[in-house]
């Protein structure tokens, strides 16, 4: 059954075509992956699937719904950005929490969720600390956590780890696939890297001129 459902979308700027007829489907659970070189359009889908974009035609449906006007907030998905998008001034522990206090979580769930979520990606160690005496890695798993601790639906991925060095990357590679196989949530992530995108993905979709070819 399909969860995600991208229908003919096409977003333009100005004079620039960003995406044409992009049309795409991801089965619930599943791991896809849009592969791409640079202005593929990659993120403008991703950011159009997760309500950040105003699309000029098309339509996203998610979980059985039309949701290609409703709000961000109600959307179940979290999206993960190239730049890890931490809040510099909170502590690792506050930026975990964050999310859960804007949706008015009670304090006891806060606390237990932002303990199971440290767990999993293995920084509970951080958590007193700000994001900027992390390593990259940790940096990371830090904006995983953030994304992951509402418990999406749909984990969308926008070149994560793009400023990671070599060693890194395989690393986190590694630590995406038990993530999805622990969470089971639908993922789909964007990467213009063969390799990433061949050891990730169950599914690639490979992007040209804004669209799926």
């Amino acid at each position: 059954m399909s969860d995600l459902k991208v229908q003919n979308l096409r977003r333009s700027f100005g004079s620039v075509v960003a995406l044409e007829d992009m049309s795409f489907d991801v089965h619930e659970g599943e791991f896809f992956c849009l592969l791409g070189p640079s202005s593929s359009g990659k993120t403008t889908t991703l950011r159009s699937i997760a309500g950040l974009e105003n699309l000029d035609k098309g339509e996203v449906h998610f979980a059985g719904q039309n949701v290609t006007d409703a709000p961000v907030q109600g959307r179940g998905m979290s999206m993960i950005f190239q730049t890890f998008a931490l809040y510099p001034h909170l502590s690792v522990e506050a930026n975990f929490a964050h999310p859960l206090r804007r949706s008015g979580t009670s304090s006891s769930e806060i606390k237990k969720r932002v303990g199971e979520v440290a767990e999993l990606l293995r920084v509970t160690h951080t958590l007193k600390r700000k994001p900027t005496t992390l390593s990259g890695g940790e940096q990371q798993r830090v904006a995983i956590g953030r994304a992951i601790i509402q418990r999406p639906k749909l984990l969308l991925l926008d070149e994560p780890l793009t400023n990671l060095d070599a060693k890194l990357r395989n690393d986190m590679r590694t630590e995406f696939k038990r993530l999805h196989r622990e969470l089971g949530m639908t993922m789909v992530l964007a990467t213009p890297d063969q390799l990433e995108a061949l050891t990730m993905g169950e599914r690639v979709g490979v992007m040209q001129d804004g669209k799926v070819v």
